[in-house]
């Protein structure tokens, strides 16, 4: 009498060592084909100095309301600026406060602006930035109360200068204190 229960175990370890075998013979042939050759490959990174950048408008640095000074600064790379305007209540305009230049003599640029931090203070009603041709026609506007990426997108053409003013509407309150608080700032981006 042949006993199959032994039969069947010995051939269940045999099938075990065939699958070993197998899954081994697999596995040696998918890192056979995994093989990687590496070739030496150099990158180099030379920085450039910006090709678009702000520059002081006709009216940076000029007067403001009450003898105190319209105060564009630009820091030493160009590329970040801080305005600060002394306004009252109604409207203002300060026209060509500051310039963006494109001064790559071959390439053309496509700029938007980014409101990272709108203005919050509810005495402003409208805050704005008009980007315009030096000639003054609109190309765009920025609204100041609101954030994400406005202005998508401005071409800026090769040697190409724009201007920018800035459109204030401040509401007369109960408080007549423009000191406390203060309106709050706004940070720009160029994308």
């Amino acid at each position: 009498m042949i006993d199959f229960t032994m039969a069947i175990k010995r051939l269940e370890k045999k099938a075990r060592w065939i699958l070993l075998a197998f899954v081994i013979a697999a596995s040696i042939s998918v890192v056979n084909a995994a093989l990687f050759v590496y070739y030496d490959v150099s990158i180099t990174a030379q920085g450039q100095k910006p090709p678009v950048v702000f520059a002081p408008g006709n009216n940076a640095n000029g007067k403001d309301l009450w003898g105190s000074t319209i105060q564009v600064s630009i820091d030493s790379t160009n590329t970040s600026l801080t305005i600060t305007v002394h306004p009252t209540y109604r409207t203002h305009l300060y026209r060509n406060i500051t310039l963006i230049v494109n001064q790559d003599s071959a390439n053309a640029y496509y700029l938007a602006f980014n409101v990272t931090t709108a203005f919050t203070n509810p005495k402003i009603t409208v805050a704005k930035l008009f980007i315009k041709t030096l000639a003054g026609t609109l190309i765009a506007t920025i609204d100041l109360k609101a954030t994400g990426v406005q202005g998508w997108y401005i071409t800026l053409p090769a040697n190409g200068k724009l201007r920018i003013d800035l459109f204030l509407v401040i509401a007369p309150g109960s408080n007549d204190d423009f000191d406390d608080p203060p309106f709050t700032a706004i940070v720009l981006n160029f994308n």
